[in-house]
């Protein structure tokens, strides 16, 4: 919906909400998969005793961790737009602040422009 629907439809409230429930979701995947890589060790599987599993370099860790790791960063570098969103698709803005912004930017950047 976000990518397919009218800009101004945009609820910034509905979006954080999704997105900290994505965050969530990856966090609770993570520690998961963290777990079961741990259990292997504990297994005997050596592939998995000499991993880190708390390396800071995602491109260090088995690929489950390594997505998981990407994504929650992917996620946290998004969250910081919801402020802009929230600005912009303030229904209070009008016409006339849409021509002030797009003055002050140089471009249209007024809806559907």
């Amino acid at each position: 919906k976000w990518m397919d629907g009218a800009f101004l439809d945009l609820n910034s409230l509905q979006i954080k909400a999704d997105i900290d429930e994505f965050s969530n979701e990856m966090v609770q995947l993570q520690k998961l998969f963290k777990s079961k890589f741990k259990q292997a060790a504990l297994d005997g599987e050596s592939k998995y005793s000499k991993m880190n599993l708390e390396d800071s370099d995602p491109n260090q860790l088995p690929p489950p961790l390594k997505i998981c790791a990407l994504t929650i960063a992917a996620i946290d570098k998004f969250t910081e737009n919801i402020r802009v969103i929230s600005c912009l698709c303030n229904p209070g803005i009008r016409l006339r602040h849409w021509n002030r912004m797009s003055a002050i930017i140089g471009y249209d950047i007024t809806p559907n422009s």
